[in-house]
């Protein structure tokens, strides 16, 4: 097999004509008063982000791997589209693409776009394989372009971050730390599953994530398949080649040259990708004005939630979690809720924090140091980090997290927080924890995804507050629950699993802590 990365000529295209003010262009987010309750916090975030109302019972939580593969396989028997982004399709889902196969073979009109990104998904290919075995990601993919032709497109996003020399030192093992196309939407017409999962069978199993479900969303899902179009715009395209060759192509239709050549190549890329999302974004706030109005006007009684799409994508300047969403958040854990009706006098919030990697910004451990709030982390275990009994030198990473985990830790006991701020650590016999709390998506909150990756997530603010079921343990259903239950449901679940006495620092040795310091970035 010949692999491409380019396989014709490139045409340069003119620089949209508002271009030379994006040099040193960054966002600057609309201030506001400070939010003293929820209402003041979706008012201040509506008028800095696109903003989404949806009756309540439109939005289902899942809780276990294996309902998210049945629900994907639900939301694929569509007829007009389905759009798909994340990391990489596992190169072993033969029965996915076999079903999307059969939904694109049943209805004629079904067109199907597929964002994956170009690092990961090309990772295997030159390793050395049995005649027609599938080898990578990629060639699975291709199954589905050769068969449907123009009704497929597979797009695979290359970061901006390695490129000339650089990217022909980096061994294929490595290259993954520089960044990443991590979004993970899953839509058909007007439903959607928003989650932190990938589409291979860990994620189908014995790998807990965060899955949730959200129907009948014509605003919400426009949004979002607009987003795996501009995205795919700056891609590479998976064509179908001749044989079993694989071949992938950077179209002459693309606003770009690749980021991959040259240093002025990857700056030039990145300014245009910067124009693209801030457009993207600033059309969408002012189209979503008229959305809201007319879901007031259908829904007027209707318990609703408002929903905050927010990009983080920050070698685009794009940065709409590091520098709004989560500052604001942490803020509002750290006042009372007594100016709420529902809410007793001097009550507080609790900020229910998790992710598969502990790496935090440290912008964020300082604002949670800082904090009055309560906050509960819950982290994996290294026996639940999806790299524990890896080959090589990823073998060390778990304990890479649990280093980093120690010195918050410790940053914790020296600010006297140790009842306010809580590490618990997941860990279930023989899964793995990629899940991740606060808002749903794809970030993980930790410098990788803050200076990286791209990273889509949901922000979600129900309009009456969560009320504890008061037997938690008996309301395993969520068909029928109200979503606030259903949310709490879930923290329950994920909590299910972690030991309230495990607060003690992991052993690390010291090759582990120099390791961890050199490749702390890219965690």
């Amino acid at each position: 097999m010949r692999f491409k990365p380019t396989s014709r000529p490139v045409l340069r295209v003119p620089q949209p004509t508002n271009l030379r003010r994006l040099n040193h262009h960054c966002t600057e987010y609309r201030s506001s008063a400070e939010p003293r309750d929820i209402d003041g916090l979706v008012n201040h975030l509506s008028s800095n982000l696109p903003y989404f109302r949806s009756p309540q019972d439109s939005i289902k939580v899942l809780n276990e791997p294996a309902q998210f593969y049945h629900e994907i396989l639900n939301l694929i028997n569509t007829k007009k589209r389905i759009f798909i982004a994340s990391l990489y399709v596992g190169k072993e889902e033969i029965n996915l693409i076999e079903a999307l196969g059969k939904a694109l073979e049943t209805n004629p009109d079904l067109k199907l776009t597929i964002l994956v990104d170009y690092l990961r998904t090309t990772r295997e290919h030159n390793k050395p394989r049995v005649q027609g075995e599938i080898c990578c990601s990629a060639s699975l993919l291709r199954l589905l372009k050769t068969r449907f032709g123009s009704r497929v497109e597979i797009r695979l996003f290359h970061t901006s971050e390695l490129y000339g020399t650089l990217k022909k030192l980096v061994p294929r093992r490595f290259d993954e730390g520089f960044g990443l196309q991590h979004m993970k939407i899953y839509g058909s017409d007007n439903d959607i599953i928003m989650s932190g999962a990938n589409l291979s069978t860990d994620y189908f199993t014995n790998r807990q994530d965060r899955y949730v479900m959200l129907t009948d969303q014509e605003g919400l899902s426009e949004y979002l398949s607009e987003l795996i179009e501009i995205t795919s715009s700056i891609s590479y395209r998976l064509i179908e080649g001749k044989g079993e060759e694989l071949e992938i192509i950077w179209p002459d239709s693309n606003p770009c040259q690749p980021p991959i050549s040259s240093r002025s190549a990857s700056q030039q890329f990145k300014k245009i990708a910067n124009l693209l999302y801030t457009e993207f974004t600033d059309r969408w706030r002012a189209k979503s004005l008229s959305l809201i109005g007319d879901h007031n006007h259908l829904h007027p009684r209707i318990p609703s939630v408002s929903i905050f799409p927010t990009l983080q994508m920050s070698p685009f300047k794009i940065h709409h979690e590091t520098h709004l969403m989560i500052p604001q958040l942490i803020n509002f854990v750290n006042r009372p809720l007594s100016s709420h009706n529902h809410s007793p006098p001097k009550s507080k919030i609790v900020l229910n924090w998790t992710s598969g990697y502990f790496s935090l910004l440290r912008e964020y451990k300082k604002s949670m140091l800082e904090s009055n709030g309560l906050v509960q982390i819950i982290t994996a275990s290294p026996q639940a980090n999806g790299f524990y009994n890896s080959k090589g030198v990823s073998k060390y990473i778990p304990l890479a997290y649990s280093y980093l985990e120690n010195l918050f830790r410790t940053e914790i006991r020296k600010s006297n927080k140790e009842d306010q701020i809580l590490i618990r650590r997941w860990n279930r016999n023989g899964w793995t924890y990629h899940a991740k709390v606060n808002s749903i998506g794809s970030s993980n909150y930790g410098r990788r995804s803050a200076e990286r990756d791209l990273e889509c997530n949901l922000f979600i603010v129900l309009d009456d507050p969560p009320t504890l079921p008061s037997h938690p343990e008996r309301s395993n259903k969520t068909d029928d629950c109200p979503l606030s239950i259903q949310l709490v449901n879930e923290l329950h679940h994920l909590k299910s699993h972690v030991s309230n006495n495990d607060q003690s620092h992991q052993h690390v040795g010291i090759f582990v802590k120099l390791f961890t310091r050199l490749i702390r970035t890219m965690l």
